[in-house]
């Protein structure tokens, strides 16, 4: 678990990096920096300049090797080990591909894909006036019954307002599967809507 949450803590560092290192087109590329961590999981080498960053992380059976880049508002990570490779790339608009329409009153704030040996996940988040919402997370429920999915929904609250979230999964083998969680506030609400599945 601890390992978990070095590589996720390790690919937001390499995100962020890149997106302060890509922003400014101007400026010459920053100079090449780099060093090594020792953990108890293992010796964490990070390198990276302008736009760019790379972490080798060498294992007792294997190394793993996360590659981070920025450019203009798309970033991505590559992730490479022993079993595959898996990208996970992001930007502010929706990833080619995505099965399902943008409902007209929401706005995309951000997005994210990611591809891997065992299948293909994209997320994207967006923003409504509150009184949307509630017709939002029905366009999503028609949206993943359309695509042959059976779909569940709940409701509960937080300190801040009431959520919405919507389960479906194939109805056929369970191969594929989407979600919507929908935080609504006083005067705005956030959705994370995520599709994908085994390839």
């Amino acid at each position: 678990m601890r390992f978990v949450r070095l590589l996720v803590v390790l690919a937001l560092l390499l995100l962020g990096a890149a997106a302060c290192g890509g922003s400014d087109e101007g400026a010459d590329d920053a100079e090449e920096s780099e060093f090594t961590i020792q953990t108890d999981d293992g010796d964490v080498s990070v390198s990276g300049g302008s736009g760019e960053g790379d972490v080798t992380i060498d294992l007792e059976d294997g190394e793993l090797e996360i590659c981070g880049s920025q450019d203009g508002d798309e970033a991505s990570i590559i992730v490479e080990s022993e079993d595959g490779t898996a990208t996970i790339s992001g930007g502010d608009s929706v990833p080619d591909g995505f099965p399902v329409s943008i409902h007209p009153d929401c706005s995309v704030v951000s997005s994210t894909t990611i591809e891997s040996p065992d299948g293909e996940m994209m997320m994207v988040t967006l923003e409504m006036s509150a009184d949307k919402a509630e017709e939002v997370a029905e366009f999503y429920e028609e949206a993943c019954e359309a695509l042959g999915m059976m779909v569940m929904r709940t409701t509960g609250t937080n300190p801040d307002g009431s959520m919405i979230f919507i389960t479906a999964v194939d109805d056929e083998d369970g191969d594929q599967g989407a979600s919507c969680m929908m935080s609504i506030e006083a005067e705005k609400a956030t959705a994370v809507i995520s599709i994908g599945g085994d390839t």
